[in-house]
C-alpha cells in the first residue's frame, strides 16, 4: 500500500536509515517530518534521496506550488479536445 503522506512514501521507497543518511540527518528528524512540515532547506535533498519519486511540490506545496507537469498535461489534453 502506498502512503498518502509524502514523507512516509519516501521512507517506504528508500528506507528510514538510508534516507536519513543521504540527507545527513538523524532518523528521528525524518520521523518528525511525518507529523510536522519538513523544513524548506531539506526539501531538495529529500527529493534527491527518493530519485524524484517524492517531489518538492508534494512535500511543500506552500513553497513550491502545484507541480508544473499538471499544467502541461492539462494543456495537452485541452489542445487535443479542441481539434475534435
Amino acid at each position: 500500500m502506498v502512503a498518502a503522506n509524502p514523507v512516509r512514501r519516501g521512507i517506504q521507497l528508500v528506507g528510514l536509515q538510508a534516507l536519513a543518511r543521504h540527507m545527513g540527518v538523524t532518523y528521528r528528524a525524518v520521523r518528525t517530518w511525518e507529523t510536522k512540515c519538513i523544513t524548506a532547506e531539506r526539501v531538495l535533498a529529500f527529493e534527491s534521496a527518493t530519485c524524484g519519486q517524492v517531489t518538492r511540490y508534494e512535500l511543500r506545496p506552500d513553497r513550491h506550488g502545484e507541480h508544473p507537469e499538471r499544467y502541461l498535461i492539462g494543456e495537452m489534453h485541452w489542445a487535443s479536445d479542441a481539434g475534435s
